[in-house]
């Protein structure tokens, strides 16, 4: 631009404009949406990845760090196997890259708002932009955020290095942007009440992730063997909106999908991605890029999975005390009641024990399920006095494990009775019970002896492989 001195020139005019400008260094500038939430203003916009990446978002303070009089607001601390799966599921489908909305707090002398057009009452389109100086913190996408970043930084690097479909995943990078709301608010402890409020809203179901998230392999099993699974009728008797059974509900999703995986790596399921890693390696699917195939071989490992889950589910069902009262049309809501494996803690009993059979060389599940039905104790209330001293009922086969037996005591604190309750879903108990179920068939049956092995419950996850400790001197 030139400048002419002149009294009535155009230059002057300019200069004024100029000086009118705020002149301060901004992080980014943008389009939005500026709104009002009660006292407080909000702008939405959508922020292109690489302005993402590039922008200098402020780490919070982790929970374990969090100081009542420190200036920083608290968060949650960061777990990098969350931020693991997350991009793990953004890179798979870097085509339709969905990553929710980020919320930012910027103290609001820390934006410089231009007005641009008004929409409705208390909505504008606006030109903002966010000052240097002024801390951006993350109200919630913490996890999202760092998985975008890592992202971004190893694609950059596979593409760098001529990694094999690197080039089509940093296009789609390129192109995406990511939704942001930016909540102009500074004050540490009202962002510290956000973020506790927006956090404390009701988690979905795992249940309903069991039914919902297709990419997980356990969960594809779990769904078909659900489906078709005669127990529940088509899936009429399933809970899939909550995390336990009601009503004419036998067993919730994540039930199921626990049981089939036990049926099939035993008890080697102590987080989601060991249940999956284990059942990928079971079927021989595990996750490879390179691999074009893999959506197939999943396919007809889920296939092969739930028909072979089923001959003996099926089997069970026409079998087992409590399942095949509700075959004879028993209500589901008194089988949960009166039955042991009513509860899933149970359900992960059976499917333990068929499991152990699967395992063992020379056993038929089968002839094992035929032995449990006939021989143990389904039936929550069942009570046995072993010790005639202290004439103490207990149950004969899941005494502490998935029932307790408690007294009834009257006004004078005299026994008048029993009671019997639930022992609680803790994994401790159910694979306790499961032994207990193996020790009582190898009582019958002592050629059975197998399931007890240590190659078996190694494999089953109820016996630690290989040797610990220091090793021997020489």
């Amino acid at each position: 631009m030139t400048l002419d001195a002149g009294p009535d020139s155009s230059g002057i005019d300019e200069l004024r404009k100029l000086a009118g400008t705020k002149l301060r260094p901004a992080r980014f500038t943008a389009t939005g949406q500026s709104f009002q939430m009660g006292e407080m203003t909000g702008i939405v916009t959508a922020l292109p990845i690489v302005a993402v990446v590039s922008l200098n978002v402020d780490e919070v303070m982790t929970r374990s760090d969090y100081e009542l009089e420190g200036i920083e607001p608290g968060n949650r601390v960061i777990s990098l196997d969350h931020v693991k799966k997350i991009k793990k599921g953004l890179r798979k489908h870097a085509n339709k890259l969905l990553t929710g909305t980020f919320t930012l707090a910027i103290a609001k002398e820390g934006v410089d708002v231009e007005l641009l057009a008004p929409i409705s009452d208390g909505i504008d389109i606006v030109k903002f932009s966010v000052l240097a100086g002024h801390r951006v913190v993350i109200v919630d996408a913490q996890h999202r955020n760092l998985a975008v970043r890592e992202l971004w930084d190893e694609t950059m690097d596979a593409v760098r290095q001529g990694v094999l479909g690197a080039d089509e995943i940093a296009e789609f990078l390129r192109a995406s942007a990511i939704p942001v709301l930016i909540l102009l608010e500074g004050d540490k402890d009202e962002i510290s009440r956000m973020f506790v409020t927006m956090a404390s809203t009701k988690p979905i179901s795992p249940s309903l992730i069991a039914v919902m998230d297709r990419e997980q392999f356990a969960n594809r099993i779990g769904l078909e063997v659900a489906r078709r699974w005669k127990l529940l009728s088509r899936a009429n008797r399933l809970a899939f909106q909550s995390s336990t059974a009601t009503g004419d509900t036998v067993y919730s999703a994540a039930a199921v999908r626990g049981a089939v995986a036990n049926l099939f790596i035993g008890y080697k399921d102590r987080t989601p991605d060991m249940r999956e890693e284990n059942l990928r390696r079971h079927f021989g699917v595990v996750e490879n890029p390179e691999n074009e195939n893999l959506e197939l071989e999943e396919q007809h490992a889920v296939e092969h999975a739930a028909d072979e889950a089923l001959d003996y589910l099926d089997y069970a069902f026409a079998r087992l005390p409590g399942w095949k009262d509700i075959a004879s049309g028993t209500d589901p809501k008194e089988f949960r009641a009166q039955f042991v494996h009513g509860t899933p803690a149970g359900l992960y009993v059976v499917a333990g024990v068929i499991c152990a059979a699967r395992m063992s060389s020379g056993v038929d599940p089968k002839y094992v399920i035929d032995l449990m039905a006939k021989h143990v104790k389904w039936r929550r209330d069942a009570r046995v006095i072993e010790d005639e001293k202290t004439k103490v009922p207990t149950h004969p086969d899941f005494e502490g494990t998935l029932v307790v037996t408690e007294g009834v005591v009257n006004e004078t604190g005299d026994v008048v009775g029993w009671r019997t309750r639930t022992g609680g879903g803790a994994r401790t108990n159910y694979e306790k019970a499961a032994r207990s179920v193996i020790d009582r068939l190898i009582k019958v049956d002592p050629e059975l002896s197998v399931l007890r092995s240590d190659q078996v419950q190694i494999d089953m996850g109820l016996k630690a492989g290989g040797k610990r400790g220091r090793p021997r001197k020489a």
